[in-house]
């Protein structure tokens, strides 16, 4: 049996994060922004479908209700995969998923990477800000 996400699970995916998904980067003090997707949802059956696609998933309270409440996250390796193949299928989000797509090109380096340098560091937090300018406009 092959688990491998499929075209499908791309497209259904995409409407999750549409729907339920918060993207966004934060600064971590010491280094590059942290790129980020959570999708948060009562039902866990979702979210341990959303594993697949790397991340984790963890139980937290409702801060609110109390209700338990599933997390699923991922940061920059499965965001480097899964943002790409969901690009087409975003509606909403799709501004932001372009966002962190940048941001994590301006992160890679290593063999067959150049580091961005120069203003480099002034666009990794242009591309927070603009992220955090965002947050409130679709989630």
């Amino acid at each position: 049996m092959d688990t491998r996400p499929s075209e499908t699970d791309y497209a259904y995916l995409a409407g999750i994060i549409d729907g339920e998904g918060c993207i966004n980067a934060y600064p971590n003090g010491r280094s590059n922004p942290v790129p980020r997707l959570t999708v948060s949802m009562t039902d866990a059956v979702v979210i341990e479908w959303l594993v697949m696609f790397g991340g984790s998933m963890r139980l937290e309270s409702s801060r609110t209700s109390g209700k338990p409440i599933w997390r699923w996250t991922a940061t920059a390796n499965p965001l480097r995969v899964l943002l790409p193949r969901c690009l087409p299928y975003l509606k909403a989000k799709k501004g932001q998923a372009e966002l962190l797509l940048e941001l994590l090109a301006l992160q890679q380096y290593g063999p067959g990477y150049s580091y961005a340098g120069g203003n480099q560091p002034k666009r990794q937090a242009e591309i927070c800000q603009e992220l955090k300018n965002l947050k409130g406009t679709t989630h």
